[in-house]
């Protein structure tokens, strides 16, 4: 009898921050517990069973994304080429305006393509001090989260820039604005970045880049350099950089990625969700819990497909068995901000999204913040998880249950050399669990701290 997986029970989630510091998930995303049944066609070969994870979809070889930046129309015709191909990517914006945001941008997420980080301005990050170089990396996150109603994990530099001759810290005071504000992953020239900017090692997605021509893309040396990476183990491809082709230009990046989908080894996706695969095996430790006759029974621990940023079913290796094991959570149903603008105290604010709560952020420069969060809503709350993302710290909380109509109103302290001089955007996100539904709420507030 062949083996199959079959969905046990979600017996849990919670902050990770409520476990101890492990190495499986360096980051400390927020995490849940689930729990598979593995049934076998006997007890001994249940008995004997071990499970490990895979970022790779069974039967697949490479995860295959596209990179697209900066924040212009002509996206859209590429944005048609790989729709036309079967190979959605990631499009990598600063900040625009309304009409882009309700047209250009929407049209790409309707497509099914996401939303990455490239910095609200486009400047330099190695030349810009340590308050814009926090805004240009932390609001662009979550305004383009707000935006897209998507989350946005995946970063790419501006100008690829991220180290000085002159300036060997660059790349730490880069790296340590990404941590902070929730980046997992960047495809670049530049692999094995986590080191450099100063992430736990291995907990920074890179991907092998191939940049064949922005307007006429070069087939010949795409392939060659797909070849090249191959050899060298490349499990993660991407093709970027810039929306720039020129009719012909546009024919052959069809062929490039209609051959790329043809590839019955490759699975093409977003970075979201390449990140999701990458981070979720990576970050999620299993755990056999018995045989029961022939069915093995393995606890999961490990990140919500939130805080992954794509519900990307992880790859248990059973045996010489690949097995999809999907997550049992849901992304979030909407993505609101709560914004204080005037950093005023005691105040609870609406957002624009359909999101059943009011909320507030007030920062006290003296070294602590409060959150207000009310149910506005008709359905009870659960104890909920949040991280405080400061220019120099993140920090963990939690909300706790949440009745309709009941209000909540926490204090988090927070370290002196958290703050950076100059005007800083300061916010906590929250993953709340309403009934059946997961909402993201981005709690911010604004202001020049250390005044």
């Amino acid at each position: 009898m062949d083996r199959m997986i079959k969905l046990f029970v979600l017996v849990m989630w919670c902050a990770a921050g409520t476990f101890p510091v492990l190495a499986g998930n360096p980051l400390l995303l927020p995490e849940y517990v689930r729990e598979y049944r593995v049934e076998f066609s006997s007890q001994e070969e249940a008995a004997a069973a071990t499970m490990t994870l895979s970022a790779l979809p069974p039967g697949k070889n490479v995860l295959f994304s596209c990179r697209w930046d900066d924040s212009n129309d002509r996206h859209l015709k590429t944005a048609e080429v790989m729709r036309e191909t079967g190979c959605p990517g990631t499009f990598y914006l600063c900040q625009a305006g309304p009409n882009y945001y309700a047209g250009t941008m929407k049209t790409l997420v309707d497509g099914g393509n996401t939303v990455g980080n490239h910095t609200l301005s486009h400047p330099r990050l190695t030349e810009v001090g340590a308050a814009r170089l926090w805004n240009e990396i932390f609001e662009n996150r979550y305004l383009y989260e707000v935006r897209s109603q998507l989350p946005v994990t995946a970063f790419a530099l501006p100008f690829c820039a991220w180290r000085r001759k002159d300036d060997p810290t660059a790349a730490a005071r880069i790296g340590k604005a990404l941590r902070h504000a929730g980046m997992l992953g960047a495809p670049e020239y530049f692999r094995d970045q986590a080191v450099p900017y100063g992430y736990p090692v291995g907990s920074f997605v890179n991907s092998f880049l191939i940049t064949p021509g922005d307007r006429e893309p070069d087939e010949e040396r795409f392939f060659v350099e797909v070849e090249q990476f191959l050899r060298q183990g490349a499990t993660h491809i991407t093709l970027g950089m810039h929306s720039n082709h020129t009719p012909a230009g546009l024919e052959k990046l069809r062929r490039i990625l209609a051959s790329c989908a043809r590839r019955s080894d490759w699975h093409c996706c977003t970075e979201n969700e390449a990140i999701a695969r990458i981070s979720g095996a990576a970050f999620t430790r299993v755990e056999k819990l018995h045989a029961d006759g022939a069915v093995a029974v393995f606890r999961l621990t490990g990140p919500t497909p939130a805080s992954l940023g794509w519900n990307a079913p992880l790859t248990g290796c059973v045996g010489d068995r690949r097995i999809e094991l999907p997550h049992t959570m849901p992304m979030p149903k909407a993505i609101g901000l709560f914004l204080n603008r005037n950093n005023l105290s005691g105040r609870l604010f609406k957002c624009a999204e359909r999101v059943p709560f009011r909320a507030g952020l007030f920062l006290d420069p003296a070294g602590s913040t409060v959150l207000r969060l009310e149910n506005t809503g008709g359905v009870f709350c659960s104890a909920t998880s949040g991280i405080l993302r400061l220019p120099g710290e993140n920090i963990r909380f939690t909300i706790p249950e949440l009745e309709p109509g009941r209000q909540a109103v926490i204090e988090i302290p927070f370290h002196a050399d958290a703050l950076v001089d100059g005007e800083i955007a300061v916010a906590a996100e929250l993953d709340v669990e309403a009934g059946e539904e997961i909402y993201r709420l981005w709690i911010a507030t604004r202001g020049n701290f250390r005044e």
